[in-house]
């Protein structure tokens, strides 16, 4: 009994659970979630968790750099609105990457070249996506990586030109 005859307490029950494993996780998991933080904002290179609707989850601060698009402003937006930022030609290719990546037998990751639309016009991007684990746990999503890859795929074209031209100058000669 935890009380005597008049109703008062004559003992006190309490009930401790040792929870130091659960609070040493939660500050591996806090610690580990700013080193990402850090390294995708840190980056030159943007940075995106997309989710199997196709709209972006987390973009890094390299989406104004790159896009001309706020971070937040890429996050807030549709995901049909997203795909519209991919050129036309090249959006068939990143739906079949994405959807292969998040399929059960899907390969772990894709690189993919597209243009995507900037303030000055196409650019073109090189997008290395890898299949995730989402982290609240909801099931998985693409981490994407993209670099700016314009020059050197105008820099590959001419070169393509000047050999097409040495190979004409060759035969004529």
């Amino acid at each position: 009994r935890l009380a005597d005859a008049a109703g008062r307490p004559t003992a006190c029950l309490v009930t401790v659970r040792d929870v130091t494993a659960r609070e040493a996780r939660e500050r591996r998991l806090t610690a580990s979630e700013a080193a990402f933080r850090q390294l995708a904002e840190a980056s030159s290179d943007l940075v995106l968790r997309v989710g199997p609707d196709h709209r972006v989850r987390y973009a890094s601060p390299a989406a104004e750099r790159l896009l001309g698009i706020a971070p937040g402003r890429l996050v807030s937006m549709g995901a049909a609105e997203v795909l519209d930022l991919v050129h036309p030609d090249d959006r068939p290719n990143l739906r079949a990457a994405h959807a292969a990546l998040l399929g059960p037998d899907g390969p772990d990751g894709r690189t993919l070249a597209l243009r995507h639309r900037a303030p000055d016009g196409w650019i073109w991007l090189e997008m290395a996506m890898r299949r995730v684990e989402a982290v609240d746990g909801s099931g998985p999503e693409v981490l994407a990586t993209s670099r700016d890859i314009t020059e050197r795929r105008r820099a590959q074209a001419e070169q393509a030109a000047l050999r097409r031209v040495a190979t004409l100058v060759a035969a004529a000669t």
